[in-house]
């Protein structure tokens, strides 16, 4: 039963989230520009690595030559070549 309720509340906060526009919504344009949106903050910045956490995500981006053009209303943009992108909760 406990189960149940745990279930409910997670399918209840996962709505919410969809219908706020919170959940995070990432564009990556070939290799070299990706933008993410409702980032809630920048974990490490390198021109190699960033770490970005998100509502529900930590984000990775390893590449050469990374840089952070435009940090607005919780939306990153981030250029360079980027080589990998990884998702952790």
């Amino acid at each position: 039963m406990g189960g149940d309720i745990y279930t409910m509340l997670r399918n209840i906060y996962d709505k919410s989230r969809q219908l706020a526009y919170l959940n995070t919504a990432i564009h990556i344009n070939d290799d070299r520009n990706m933008i993410v949106e409702n980032c809630g903050k920048i974990i490490e910045y390198s021109d190699i690595y960033i770490a970005l956490k998100t509502g529900n995500l930590k984000i990775f981006v390893w590449g050469k030559g990374l840089k952070i053009d435009d940090f607005d209303t919780d939306c990153i943009k981030i250029n360079g070549s980027i080589q990998s992108v990884e998702f952790s909760r």
